[in-house]
């Protein structure tokens, strides 16, 4: 509905584990909304985040990592039952300035469309001083630390990002 509201063209991921019947009535109500497209699964999740202006979603492990990764502005609505996790996660990382969390109990199209018309696209300004790259660091760390375990490769003048793509 919010998206309907907006007007924005939008994915909805519903993923692999949401109920038959509940895919049935967003599929059904999707199909009134031209600018939103449903996806039941995608291999690479990481790029729906990464080409989006704002994410709304979740508060998992994977996810919120892919959003801090991407630094991209998200509103956070996290999974309360059968386990805090999710909400704590949440609360926690917008006491922070990263994430915008919402209760479940408290969401509802409206407070979605107030916060993408109040959140400008871009990383959040809390975002730019946070560093993901925890992989590059600590192999920088084994290098600088332990410099006979440098292989003939790291000489190469290649440089490997820690998503395994070759720059």
């Amino acid at each position: 509905e919010a998206i309907r509201q907006n007007r924005r063209n939008a994915v909805l991921l519903t993923g692999p584990y949401m109920p038959e019947p509940i895919k049935g009535i967003i599929q059904q109500k999707a199909e009134s909304i031209p600018s939103l497209k449903v996806v039941e699964f995608a291999e690479e999740g990481d790029l729906l985040i990464r080409h989006a202006s704002h994410v709304v979603s979740m508060g998992g492990y994977n996810t919120v990592s892919a959003i801090l990764s991407h630094r991209k502005p998200a509103i956070v609505i996290p999974r309360v039952v059968p386990r805090q996790e999710q909400w704590l996660r949440a609360v926690r990382m917008a006491e922070l300035g990263l994430i915008h969390a919402v209760h479940p109990d408290e969401l509802s199209p409206a407070s979605i469309c107030t916060w993408l018309e109040e959140t400008p696209a871009g990383a959040p300004r809390m975002l730019n001083f946070l560093n993901m790259k925890g992989l590059d660091c600590i192999s920088d760390m084994i290098l600088t630390s332990f410099p006979e375990t440098r292989s003939s490769q790291c000489h190469s003048g290649q440089h490997v990002e820690s998503n395994g793509y070759q720059e």
